[in-house]
């Protein structure tokens, strides 16, 4: 069955995490204990602070900065895999002319996109599809049909923080079609 999904390019900004409201709500406490105008001024400021917190995690619609934007999309299909960005540009490779997949690593993590899946064809056509797409749209699932795909190598790549490409599957024009298979 086909896969059609956007491509989130600037990643969603993570929910802040409880421990945030909790010093919130500690340091509420303590400027009530203060007394006096300090002490309201900071119930307010840490009080509503704790509120919008509180309501980041419950509604993300609400602040749109925790939300990733779409910047494109990709498609796979039994004849192969297309991403289309938001420019317009148009990268492909067809399942039947796949002979390579390498994973690119950047340094852009945690909040980042680091780890890209290059597809390359034997007809210089190719397309780089980042990591979260890949693993939206199943894609790994379908590459791990590839005979001879390097486990080992995506391991290591998973767990790279720099600048770095892993070469994880080589094959010939016509050996890339299984991955494919599933997506008829």
């Amino acid at each position: 069955m086909p896969v059609d999904i956007p491509l989130t390019v600037t990643p969603p900004q993570p929910p802040p995490s409880i421990g945030v409201i909790v010093v919130s709500f500690v340091m509420a406490v303590v400027s009530v204990l203060a007394g006096g105008v300090v002490g309201i001024i900071g119930l307010v400021l840490f009080g509503g602070g704790t509120v919008v917190l509180i309501l980041a995690r419950r509604r993300p619609e609400w602040f749109p900065g925790t939300r990733g934007r779409a910047d494109g999309r990709l498609v796979l299909d039994g004849e192969g895999a297309r991403v289309t960005r938001a420019d317009g540009t148009v990268e492909a490779v067809r399942w039947d002319a796949l002979v390579g997949v390498t994973v690119h690593t950047t340094s852009d993590g945690p909040f980042g996109e680091d780890l890209y899946w290059l597809l390359q064809g034997s007809d210089e056509t190719g397309c780089l599809i980042p990591g979260d797409a890949a693993v939206r749209s199943g894609l790994l699932d379908h590459l791990g049909r590839l005979d001879g795909l390097d486990s080992m190598a995506v391991i290591e790549a998973v767990g790279c923080t720099i600048e770095a490409f892993f070469p994880v599957w080589r094959g010939a024009p016509g050996e890339g079609v299984a991955v494919g298979e599933g997506l008829r």
